[in-house]
């Protein structure tokens, strides 16, 4: 399965403002196997490990990559208030952003009300955004001393290839 997806940045961490700007474009797609188990079956919550085979993300002349990530799915998940939850999460390379390191790449969607998902399974079609609270992307860097860096965006569309 592969879903494509572009959200536009709201956050640059100060490092990155060189590199980045509020209002550009992230575009790119996920690939994932839809077959993957769930790691926690019977609960609320569906955790579906390195179910990312394919992962490609650009902003401006950027490019991410990763062959590898996560998919987590919350149905009325008591661990985060009660809520559904659709995330997208693996680390990634690319090019350092100065002397930031690339360190993982996410796609995090809240519904609040809880009724996007009726179940954990791992959804065969895009949550519709028009459904959820918070559409979230977010770029993670970090430097040799440990400081961290964000890049952090709304996702705009997500779609079925």
């Amino acid at each position: 399965m592969k879903f494509f997806f572009e959200a536009r940045i709201t956050v640059v961490d100060d490092p990155l403002e060189d590199y980045f700007s509020i209002g550009d474009t992230i575009s790119g797609y996920y690939t994932f196997d839809s077959e993957t188990p769930n790691e926690h079956p019977g609960g609320s919550t569906g955790t579906y490990m390195d179910a990312i085979i394919d992962l490609l993300f650009t902003v401006g002349g950027y490019t991410g990559v990763s062959n590898r990530g996560d998919i987590s799915v919350l149905s009325n998940s008591g661990a985060i208030g009660y809520i559904d939850a659709y995330f997208v999460k693996g680390d990634f390379s690319g090019p350092s952003v100065g002397v930031y390191a690339p360190v993982d790449f996410g796609i995090f969607l809240y519904d609040h009300d809880g009724d996007i998902f009726s179940s954990v399974a791992l959804p065969l079609v895009p949550p519709d955004l028009s459904d959820c609270d918070d559409q979230i992307v977010s770029i993670t860097f970090r430097e040799p001393g440990g400081s961290w860096a964000f890049v952090r965006g709304k996702v705009t569309s997500l779609v079925l290839a």
